[in-house]
């Protein structure tokens, strides 16, 4: 079983954090720094104000890059790329870029100096990855606590997508659409380019309609371990799910990576939230609906029956965000409304992580499959 060293913070001041973050990671083991050039990659889903809890907070950002420094780093960078990343991309509006300057962090651009590779448990897909990934040392990971509407929860291990340089991610849906076979391209992503070490801000996580849509809830944890399948493990339980439900942990585990957690602190089966908003597990429940109607019709469909996209909401401002990310091109604009053809929509919720004002919702009503 692998350490999972989750500690109480109660609020994101810097000494606060600075303890939290010392105290977690010298428990779950922080590996040596001393002489290394070490890769921070916090979630930056899109540059949003901090007060939304859609990224990684930047103190938490801060208080790590002064605990490299201190441990002798020789070189601390920091980087992630948003679905929409343009061009000299910098992490402002969250705070990140500030943090990177006042510490003398460097800020990498994923999106410059790639190179293909091919990703594990995929069947041979090859995907663009910086080549400043193959000229460090050491790749820390600092996720959110935060709900997924496609995985459920993202944490440690879905991290790691945001390697993958901008409008790549979303490519990766229509390839990958089953729950199962994304799960599997996080997992062969995270073999590829494995962290030695997750630190997770659970301070303020996000509940709901995340992970850009919900809402900010204070939890009050740091957590830390050197195994990114346990410390997933332990956010699942805090959020109130079977872990063993979340197909993260599961492709994980089944595919040999990481084990089940133990807590030499606080026991996440002591800190669950009983009433934390929670993505409905959706689970498959008839064998002629599931299994045999689906290979009877798979040639006339178009991708998983998962809950659709929802538009119309008077929130729009037509941005078009969900235009440009919808990796299946199955929305538009009409009448100064967003149309979707729910034939080819794949369901993989780019539109919904990437609207700035929360107008797309997901029509639970559709069966699920």
């Amino acid at each position: 079983m692998s350490v999972v060293s989750i500690i109480r913070c109660k609020s994101y001041e810097e000494q606060d954090v600075y303890e939290a973050v010392r105290t977690a990671t010298t428990h779950a083991g922080l590996p040596d720094c001393k002489g290394k050039r070490v890769l921070l990659k916090p979630n930056v889903l899109s540059d949003a104000p901090v007060e939304k809890a859609v990224t990684t907070n930047p103190v938490v950002l801060e208080c790590m890059i002064r605990l490299l420094q201190e441990q002798g780093a020789k070189e601390v960078l920091v980087g992630d790329s948003p679905g929409l990343q343009g061009s000299h991309f910098t992490p402002k509006a969250c705070g990140i870029s500030k943090a990177c300057e006042e510490t003398g962090a460097t800020w990498v651009d994923f999106t410059k100096d790639t190179r293909e590779q091919e990703i594990p448990f995929t069947g041979g897909m090859r995907l663009p990855f910086s080549k400043v990934l193959d000229a460090v040392d050491l790749i820390i990971t600092l996720p959110k606590m935060k709900t997924h509407k496609l995985m459920y929860a993202t944490g440690a291990l879905k991290n790691q997508f945001g390697l993958v340089p901008g409008l790549n991610k979303s490519k990766s849906h229509v390839l990958k659409q089953s729950r199962g076979a994304f799960a599997d391209l996080i997992v062969g992503i995270n073999t590829l380019h494995k962290p030695a070490f997750a630190v997770m801000d659970g301070i303020i996580g996000m509940e709901g309609e995340g992970p850009a849509n919900g809402s900010p809830r204070f939890l009050g944890l740091v957590l830390a371990s050197q195994d990114l399948v346990a410390l997933d493990w332990a956010e699942g339980i805090v959020m109130g799910y079977q872990p063993m439900d979340l197909p993260l942990v599961k492709s994980a585990l089944g595919h040999g990576l990481g084990t089940k957690p133990t807590f030499p602190d606080l026991d996440a089966g002591t800190l669950q939230v009983k009433d934390w908003k929670r993505i409905p597990i959706q689970k498959k429940e008839h064998l002629f609906r599931d299994l045999i109607l689906p290979f009877l019709t798979r040639r006339l469909r178009h991708g998983p029956r998962r809950p659709a996209p929802v538009f119309g909401s008077p929130k729009c401002v037509l941005c078009q965000r969900c235009v440009h990310i919808c990796p299946a091109q199955a929305l538009s604009v009409r009448n100064k409304r967003i149309i979707i053809d729910t034939h080819a929509c794949v369901r993989c919720y780019c539109c919904h992580e990437m609207c700035p004002v929360g107008a797309i919702t997901i029509d639970e009503r559709e069966p699920a499959g």
